[in-house]
Parts: C-alpha cells; sequence; structure tokens
C-alpha cells in the first residue's frame, strides 16, 4: 500500500502547474548564471561555469532556494485531503497511517528532486551554447553532476522535506509552515553572520544545517587548477555535519507521525463553533430596518475602495505573495549584503547608489512574477470560488469590480518594492551606518520599476 500511495502522490504533483512552473524558474535561473557572466549564483570567481567547484557552489545554493518548494509540496500533503474533506472517508478505510502519511510524503520528497534536478541539467545544457568563451570551460564530465547533486543537492532536500512536512503536521496550516521556513532562514543568517570568524569555522562547518560549511571548509584554499579538476573529498566533519542533520530529520518524521491522527476532532469542534455562531445570532426582525440605498457616482466610488482593500488585504496575506517576497529579499538581500566586497578583495562603502544596483539586479524580478501570478488570480478569483453569479448580480457597474483589482495590484506592487528598500536601508546599516537618501532610492529605483 506504501508504494501505491507514493505513486499516487508522485502522479498527483507531476500534473500540478505549481512543479512544472519552478522547473522552468529554476532551470531559467541556473541557465541564465550560466551563460551570463554578470549574473552569478554563490561565488564561482575564476572558477571553469562547468567545473566541480562550481557545480556543487550551485546545486548548493539554489537547494537552499528549493526549500520555498519543498513547502509547497509536502505542506499540501498533510492539508490537502482535510480541505477537501476527503481525510474522514481515509479513517474508514483500512489504509494505515505509516502508509499513508510516508506514502504522499515519499511522492511529494521525488516531486521536490525533479524540481532542484533542473538545476544540473541547466548547467549542462548551458555549458554546451556556442558564445560562451572557451576559457570559461572545461571538459564536460557528467560525474560531476551526479556528484554536487548527491552531496550538495538531495541531503538538503531531505532535511528540509522531513522538518516542515513535521511543522505542516503539527500546525496543519500553510501560512504556519511558510512562516516557520521564514524564521528558520532568518536564524540561520543571523547565526552564520555572527560566527563567520576564522576561530568559529569547525563549529559552523559541523552545525550548519546545510552542510556546504563542511563542504567548502576543505577547498577554501584551493587553486583555480584544483576547483576545475578535482571533487570536494568527503571528510569526516561533512560525515558527521550530515550525521547530526540526518537524525534531527528522523526526529521531525517520527514527531510527525505521532501527530499526525486520522481524527477528525478539527472539523466537529468547527462545527460547534458555527451551531453556537448560529445560536448566539441575532434575530431578523432584530436586525432589519429601513434601508435607503444609493447608487450614486459616490457610492460607486465608495465601493471601489472598499473592494481595493479587500483585494490588498487577500494578497498581502495569501501564501503565495510571503513565499515569493520570502525569496526576493533571500536573494536580493544577499546581493545587496555581498556588493560591497569587490573580487579584488576591496572593501566598498555601502552608498545608495550600490544597494540600488544590487537591487535592481537581485530583487526586481520577483515583484514582476507576484504581478504575473496575482493578475491571474485575481481576475479569475470569483469564478474558482463560484461567486461570480451573485457579483455579476450586484447593482454596481463593472468598472467597480475591475477597476479595485488594478488599484490592489498596484499597492501590492508599490509595498514590494518598498519592503526591498527598506532591506536596502537595513544593509547599509548593518555594514557601517551609510547616509540613507530614501530621495534617490526614490528616484533611482523605486518609481521606474514601480512605473515599468
Amino acid at each position: 500500500m506504501f508504494g501505491h500511495v507514493a505513486s499516487f502522490e508522485l502522479r498527483y504533483q507531476l500534473k500540478s502547474p505549481v512543479l512544472w512552473i519552478t522547473f522552468g524558474l529554476f532551470f531559467l535561473l541556473t541557465f541564465l548564471s550560466v551563460v551570463i557572466s554578470e549574473i552569478q549564483i554563490g561565488s564561482g570567481g575564476n572558477s571553469h561555469v562547468n567545473g566541480p567547484y562550481a557545480i556543487v557552489n550551485t546545486i548548493g545554493v539554489m537547494a537552499i532556494f528549493a526549500q520555498f518548494v519543498v513547502v509547497a509540496f509536502v505542506a499540501n500533503v498533510v492539508l490537502r485531503d482535510w480541505e477537501t474533506g476527503f481525510g474522514p472517508i481515509l479513517h474508514a478505510t483500512r489504509i494505515t497511517k505509516f502508509d499513508y502519511l510516508f506514502g504522499q510524503f515519499t511522492g511529494a520528497v521525488f516531486a521536490s528532486i525533479i524540481v532542484l534536478a533542473s538545476v544540473p541539467l541547466a548547467m549542462a545544457i548551458g555549458s554546451f551554447m556556442p558564445w560562451l568563451d572557451k576559457e570559461t570551460l572545461g571538459p564536460f564530465v557528467p560525474w560531476y553532476y551526479i556528484y554536487g547533486f548527491l552531496v550538495a543537492g538531495l541531503p538538503t532536500l531531505l532535511l528540509c522535506s522531513s522538518l516542515f512536512f513535521a511543522l505542516a503536521t503539527a500546525t496543519r496550516s500553510m501560512m504556519g509552515s511558510y512562516i516557520g521556513l521564514v524564521v528558520f532562514l532568518v536564524v540561520y543568517l543571523v547565526v552564520s553572520s555572527l560566527f563567520a570568524r576564522p576561530e568559529y569555522e569547525d563549529l559552523v562547518a559541523l552545525l550548519e544545517p546545510y552542510g556546504l560549511g563542511a563542504l567548502f571548509e576543505t577547498t577554501k584554499y584551493w587553486t583555480a587548477a584544483e576547483r576545475n579538476s578535482e571533487l570536494m573529498p568527503i571528510t569526516l566533519q561533512y560525515i558527521e555535519n550530515r550525521a547530526i542533520w540526518g537524525g534531527v530529520a528522523l526526529l521531525a518524521l517520527t514527531g510527525a507521525y505521532f501527530l499526525f491522527s486520522f481524527s477528525t476532532k478539527a472539523a466537529s469542534k468547527q462545527k460547534k463553533e458555527r451551531k453556537g455562531a448560529v445560536a448566539e445570532a441575532p434575530s431578523p426582525v432584530t436586525v432589519a430596518g429601513v434601508t435607503k440605498r444609493s447608487f450614486s457616482g459616490g457610492a460607486a466610488w465608495t465601493q471601489v475602495l472598499a473592494r481595493a482593500r479587500f483585494e490588498a488585504a487577500y494578497v498581502f496575506s495569501g501564501p503565495a505573495f510571503i513565499v515569493l517576497l520570502a525569496i526576493g529579499l533571500f536573494n536580493g538581500g544577499g546581493a545587496m549584503w555581498f556588493s560591497t566586497e569587490s573580487v579584488d578583495g576591496t572593501v566598498l562603502y555601502p552608498t545608495t547608489l550600490l544597494m540600488v544596483q544590487a537591487l535592481a539586479g537581485g530583487f526586481t524580478l520577483f515583484p514582476i512574477i507576484i504581478a504575473t501570478y496575482y493578475a491571474g488570480e485575481l481576475v479569475w478569483r470569483d469564478r474558482e470560488k463560484r461567486v461570480h453569479d451573485l457579483v455579476d448580480a450586484t447593482p454596481a457597474p463593472d468598472w467597480t469590480f475591475a477597476t479595485p483589482k488594478i488599484l490592489a495590484l498596484t499597492l501590492v506592487l508599490a509595498g514590494t518594492i518598498a519592503i526591498g528598500v527598506a532591506a536596502g536601508v537595513i544593509v547599509q546599516l548593518a555594514k557601517g551606518g551609510a547616509p540613507i537618501h530614501l530621495d534617490e532610492y526614490l528616484v533611482w529605483y523605486a518609481l521606474p520599476a514601480l512605473i515599468s
């Protein structure tokens, strides 16, 4: 039964547009990093773009980004049957909790693996592009890609899948899972910056959750020739690191098993709450009254503003917005943080211009993705929720329904760009307190980005 459940879950995920959209996004970002020298993932230095060091580095960094995709897959496994009302039916079958829970978990993990597999695939294809400088390329060795995926990619996927699967099981909330991911990343970045000193290198290599510290510890003094021809060795430190976090992953899965239940207590509780709400509701006679209806232009604008607030609140509270914004901040924040370090080792002053350039390169794409996703979401939501007939029957002009969606999307984009600017200011303050010129942020970045 375990195999049937896992294969069903994988087939379900393969039919999901989310899998193929994220596959395409990861493929595109990686491909561009290979064929365009100005776009970098991680810090490749003067290594060959298809050398073993660059491959492991890129796969390791993209595996960290893949956490956002992993949460979507593994949390959906836990929540989907209960949100659709199919959970109680499963409770009546002979399927065991182990087969059901870990069968779906396995299918979701394989879906995540497919997404991350786009990274070595994009690197391999990109290395054959005819316009690349031959000096930046080494020989094509398929084992480099397989090794990088097994060492730097797969362990991270398994760890993150286990942690957030357990979190989704405990919270029964997609939003709670995403918030947990953001908190995990923030703690990771803060702790990494605090322990970014030579005396803590061994400790970081042992306890860093993604294993990259242990991998790069042995290669930090390698020459370019060594990085282009030799695979990173599997050291005792790396094995200890993976053993520690493998134990954490097993504990998380064990906790998920004991926390999960086919019980419908939550549904019963919601049903009781609804009954209580109905019992406490005032009678129609109490609330009924004479209402003066108005269909003037002023009333239409009131409707527009009210719906614009409603639509904007829907986007700001949506899990997709939070995930996309978090990915954008992770990418843009990293670009701004490392923008003060030049190739020759010189430390640059964190000026506003430097932050704006980093934002334009590392963050601008994500407001566009948010706009693309939520434009369709806002237009089609009423039909998907099957309330479009009610909306169409209301005594209001058509423009009072279309205009709020445009206003809300504009407000969301403005808010997203403002958050990017706030991140730039925080980086400036953290990097030494360079003069902050909000007017320059506005003229050089915020207004052009919002208009485009």
